[in-house]
């Protein structure tokens, strides 16, 4: 048990040097550039279409860019009822332009919910996946994502109550499952 510990510590660590550039909004602070800020506001513009009138509460907690690809995770409110959606958007001549928007109702009884997006990137010859989801359960202190190859990502959960991985070139994933602070398994996919 102490190997497989170590080795998982020690490939987090790995997968942490090697992320791309990234933006969470803790509750404790938010702060987004400009051009994130453009982004955010079209993802808006854009969820209020699709669900056909405006949402309350949206807010997005997770942007990741990889080259001029945006990629993210969002959460809103409707008639009372919580949504939790991603998107992935290509930035083309200083506009913004969705390519793919999903949003599904949230799970609120779930010890974490999981949103996975696939689809493939305009004018390359490879896919992105898009995995996310909300914490519900507090006692989840880590969500380990493993994929087909046997790479894993683990994401720490701390204040923070939502994960959310991005990867180019894969289709699918293997497992998700949510830890408590012992690493003990609480529940998974």
């Amino acid at each position: 048990m102490k190997t497989k510990l170590f080795y998982t510590v020690l490939l987090f660590l790995l997968l942490l040097g090697c992320q791309p550039k990234e933006i969470n909004t803790s509750p404790e602070t938010i702060s987004f550039t400009d051009e994130d800020q453009a982004l955010i506001s079209f993802v808006h513009q854009k969820t209020d279409e699709k669900i056909g009138s405006k949402v309350e509460d949206f807010k997005v907690v997770k942007v990741s860019y990889i080259e001029q690809s945006g990629f993210g995770q969002f959460i809103f409110n409707k008639n009372e009822e919580r949504f939790e959606g991603s998107f992935y958007a290509e930035h083309n001549k200083n506009n913004w332009e969705i390519v793919h928007l999903e949003i599904a109702k949230m799970d609120v009884n779930s010890p974490f919910t999981k949103l996975q997006v696939v689809g493939g990137l305009p004018n390359k010859d490879t896919n992105f996946q898009i995995i996310c989801g909300v914490i519900n359960d507090s006692r989840i202190k880590s969500v380990q994502i493993t994929y087909p190859n046997n790479e894993s990502s683990i994401i720490m959960i701390d204040n923070y109550k939502y994960y959310f991985d991005v990867r180019l070139g894969v289709k699918t994933f293997s497992t998700i499952v949510a830890y408590d602070e012992n690493y003990n398994e609480i529940s998974s996919y």
